[in-house]
């Protein structure tokens, strides 16, 4: 439940920086001029990568010491090991990528941007879940008994 209020509070919060931003411009002339590689874009991205690369690594260190993998899409990836787990990982940056040109290119400007605040507060959400729900390996959990 905190992981989903979280989320929901990043996402809401960039995207008020984001519609602030936008009203500034008239509405026209930004669609007209607005290259999908901006400043705006590769800031997203760029942070969404990171973002990504931090939840690789906790979840690689995670799984490495006998934790489980929650999300049901990511599981089987999960179990081939290293490469699937960057599978997924780089998988999910490049459709977050592409969804975001495909909806540039038929001028939805506004979920263009959506897309890739999601995506940050998605990942943002699993790196704040990682970090904060440290991995009991099999061998403490025998010790304990």
């Amino acid at each position: 439940m905190i992981r989903r209020s979280l989320c929901l509070a990043v996402l809401v919060s960039v995207c008020t920086l984001a519609t602030a931003q936008e009203l500034n411009a008239p509405s026209a002339e930004l669609a007209a001029s607005h290259k999908f590689w901006d400043r705006e874009t590769k800031l997203l991205f760029a942070v969404h990568a990171g973002m990504e690369a931090a939840d690789f690594g906790l979840t690689h260190n995670a799984l490495a010491h006998g934790g489980v993998e929650r999300n049901p899409i990511a599981q089987p990836f999960m179990k081939l090991g290293t490469p699937g787990q960057v599978a997924f990982f780089a998988g999910g940056t490049a459709a977050t990528l592409g969804i975001s040109y495909w909806l540039h290119k038929r001028g939805h400007h506004r979920l263009e941007r959506l897309v890739g605040m999601y995506a940050i507060a998605d990942s943002a959400a699993g790196v704040i879940h990682n970090a904060t729900h440290p991995v009991q390996t099999r061998s403490l959990l025998l010790k304990s008994r």
